[in-house]
C-alpha cells in the first residue's frame, strides 16, 4: 500500500499487463518513453542553437585577424578581387529552388566586338559573403559597384527588371555601369513583340533613372536577328526617348554592330558598304545628342 491507499503493482505485474496488450500499443509506449526522456521542446532547443550561433559569431569576429589586423584599404582590394572587375549578366533563373529568382552570368567581349554569355559565376568567389556579417556589409557594395550589368539581349527584359525590384533599395544606388544588348528587330513596328517590348522598356529606364543614383556609363549595342534595311535610329525615334531620362552620366556609348547590314542577305557588297557608312553616321549624330542630354557638362 502506498500513501494514497492504492496497492502497488509489482514488476511482474506490470510486465504481464503490458505483455497483453497488443503489440502496436506496447511498441509505442516503449518509443515515446525513451524518445521523450530529458528531451527538450523544440522552443528549447531553438533558443539554445541561436544563442551558441550567436556566441560562436561574435567570438570569431571578435578573434578575426582578417577583420581586425588588416586595414581596410587591404580588406577592400581583396573584396575587389574576388567580385569585382567583371560584366554580369542578368538572367531568369526558374529551378525548383530559385524559382521566379535571378542569376548571374559572366559576358565576354568576341573579336567582332559582339557579347557572347560564357559561363556561370563561380559560386567559391561568391560564397565570401556568406562568412559573415560584417564582410558582408563591408563587400557587398563593392559587388554590385565594381561590376558591369549586362542585359543580354532584349527577350531578358522581364529578367532586368525583376533584378531591380528584388534587389535591396540600398544596393540599387551602387551599380556604376550597365551595357545593353538590343536586338533593333523587336523594335519594328510589324514585329509581333513590338508593343510589349516597348512597354517593358521604359519601365526599365524609367526605373533605372529614378533608383540608380550612382549610375555613371551606360553602353547600347546594337545588333540584328535577322536583318533589317532602312532601320530608323534618329533623336524622333520613339524608342530613344526613354533612355534620355538619365542625367549625370561621366559616358554614354551607342554602338551599331556589322550584323545590322551583313546579316541581310538581299544587299549586295557595294549596297552593304553604303548603308554601314550611313548607319555609321546617324549612330555619330545620335550619340553626340544622347551624351548632350544625358552626360555631366554637356546639359
Amino acid at each position: 500500500m502506498n500513501e494514497s491507499g492504492k496497492s502497488k503493482k509489482s514488476w511482474k505485474d506490470r510486465v504481464l499487463e503490458s505483455w497483453h496488450q497488443p503489440w502496436y500499443v506496447r511498441a509505442a509506449s516503449h518509443n515515446d518513453k525513451y524518445r521523450n526522456r530529458d528531451k527538450p521542446t523544440k522552443t528549447a532547443r531553438h533558443r539554445k542553437r541561436r544563442a551558441l550561433s550567436t556566441a560562436t559569431s561574435s567570438e570569431i569576429q571578435s578573434s578575426c585577424a582578417f577583420l581586425h589586423q588588416l586595414p581596410g584599404e587591404i580588406r577592400n582590394a581583396i573584396y575587389e578581387q574576388l567580385l569585382g572587375n567583371r560584366r554580369l549578366s542578368i538572367l531568369g533563373s526558374f529551378t525548383s529552388s530559385t524559382k521566379n529568382g535571378i542569376t548571374h552570368r559572366e559576358v565576354f567581349q568576341a573579336d567582332n566586338g559582339e557579347y557572347v554569355l560564357a559561363r556561370h559565376v563561380p559560386a567559391t568567389k561568391l560564397s565570401i559573403l556568406l562568412t559573415c556579417r560584417q564582410i558582408y556589409t563591408e563587400a557587398v557594395d563593392i559587388l554590385y559597384g565594381t561590376n558591369c550589368f549586362h542585359l543580354y539581349g532584349l527577350s531578358h527584359l522581364p529578367d532586368f527588371n525583376r533584378f531591380i525590384q528584388m534587389s535591396p533599395p540600398t544596393r540599387i544606388p551602387c551599380i556604376a555601369e550597365l551595357t545593353f544588348s538590343c536586338e533593333v528587330d523587336y523594335f519594328e513596328p510589324r514585329h509581333f513583340l513590338a508593343a510589349h517590348m516597348f512597354k517593358m522598356w521604359k519601365r526599365m529606364w524609367k526605373s533605372i533613372a529614378l533608383e540608380m543614383s550612382g549610375l555613371r556609363r551606360v553602353s547600347l549595342h546594337l545588333s540584328t536577328l535577322w536583318g533589317v534595311v532602312g532601320f530608323k535610329l534618329n533623336e524622333e525615334t520613339y524608342w530613344v526617348k526613354p533612355v534620355l531620362q538619365l542625367r549625370n552620366l561621366d559616358a554614354f556609348e551607342l554602338v551599331a554592330h556589322e550584323s545590322i547590314i551583313k546579316s541581310h542577305q538581299e544587299l549586295t557588297s557595294d549596297e552593304r558598304v553604303e548603308n554601314m557608312r550611313d548607319m555609321n553616321a546617324k549612330v555619330d549624330r545620335l550619340r553626340g545628342y544622347c551624351q548632350r542630354i544625358c552626360c555631366k557638362g554637356n546639359g
